[in-house]
């Protein structure tokens, strides 16, 4: 299994990035140990507020030129923590919801791309430029990417993920089997924390699949 690579562009330096390689079949997911994490990190937020400093940190790296995390730009785990204390945590697949509750725990940001639809494993970590949009749902809506912090194939540029909400057309389907999951933290030491929760938890809920870092 062909590790993930991601070149960092200027514009994103100091963002602190972490990359996990999964590989394996769906239907070996251990839906019991799923529902467990799940839990778990729900009671966890229901039980807290999100940690203000941290809250900042993670807005802070992703304010960049025009672009603020306020509103319907803010990341993806502030999002998961305002459903999770409303009874309302989205279950979208094992894969997705192992993502989901891990980065509800840390209250960072992740992403997930499926290798085999983007057809790469080298990526680039770069913001958004003025008038780039993907979509990223199945009902067509699109988000603005200009200035948000992005990951884009590195072969052609073409964004595939981001903090707010992945690209439709890198998202898993239920038949996917070999996938990167991006962490974004406001330092590398908080990224590295997040990575190997998310790691153990990979393997902890799949444990007949390859996981490496």
């Amino acid at each position: 299994m062909a590790e993930t690579d991601v070149e960092v562009a200027a514009d994103a330096a100091g963002v602190g990035l972490r990359v996990l390689t999964l590989e394996g079949e769906p239907a070996c997911f251990d839906a019991e140990q799923v529902d467990a994490l799940v839990h778990r990190a729900v009671a966890e937020a229901q039980a807290a507020m999100l940690d203000p400093e941290r809250q900042q940190a993670v807005r802070a790296m992703l304010k960049y030129g025009r672009y603020r995390a306020t509103g319907r730009g803010k990341p993806a785990h502030e999002l998961l923590h305002r459903f999770a204390r409303e009874d309302a945590f989205p279950r979208v697949s094992p894969a997705v919801d192992t993502l989901n509750a891990v980065s509800l725990r840390h209250a960072l940001p992740m992403s997930l791309v499926d290798l085999d639809r983007v057809k790469t494993a080298r990526f680039r970590l770069r913001r958004g430029r003025a008038g780039e949009s993907y979509v990223f749902n199945l009902s067509g809506q699109s988000i603005e990417l200009a200035d948000l912090l992005l990951v884009a194939r590195a072969e052609d540029d073409l964004a595939c993920a981001n903090p707010v909400k992945d690209a439709m057309h890198a998202k898993l389907t239920e038949d996917s089997r070999r996938f990167a999951a991006f962490v974004y933290a406001p330092t590398v030491e908080l990224a590295n924390t997040a990575a190997s929760d998310l790691a153990d938890a990979y393997r902890r809920v799949w444990s007949e699949a390859r996981v490496s870092m």
